[in-house]
């Protein structure tokens, strides 16, 4: 029996990412329920997290050459989660659940970005190289 080869590997916490973030982008800036109801701010942070998608979309099924549009997709998915987190703290304050559950995801987006950037083969030079 053959076994199945894949091109590129999976990357299923980068798609839920994906997936957290375009979240952001339908309830803040096209149905206006999100965090910051009818404010420039909310609407800014939902833009940003449609760019954000569109971005780890195109680094996701593109090519592996690609891979940039994913790293500057997760920096600004980062950007849009640490911008709501700040906003949930500051208007519902620290003991809200949504404050906890952003926080989560701002942790998840930055040890994916670190993940995705990193690369050993690099780091040959100081030594620190398997």
């Amino acid at each position: 029996m053959k076994s199945l080869k894949v091109r590129r590997p999976y990357r299923f916490i980068t798609m839920a990412i994906l997936l957290s973030t375009f979240t952001i982008f339908l309830s803040n800036a096209i149905f206006d329920t999100g965090v910051l109801l009818h404010t420039r701010q909310g609407q800014f942070v939902g833009w940003v997290a449609g760019l954000s998608s569109l971005l780890i979309l195109i680094g996701l099924l593109g090519k592996p050459k690609w891979d940039r549009f994913l790293h500057y997709g997760l920096l600004t998915a980062g950007f849009a989660w640490i911008t709501r987190t700040a906003f949930i703290g500051l208007s519902d304050g620290l003991s809200a659940f949504a404050f906890w559950l952003s926080l989560a995801w701002v942790i998840v987006i930055v040890g994916t970005y670190l993940l995705e950037t990193y690369d050993p083969k690099k780091r040959v030079s100081d030594g620190t190289s398997t």
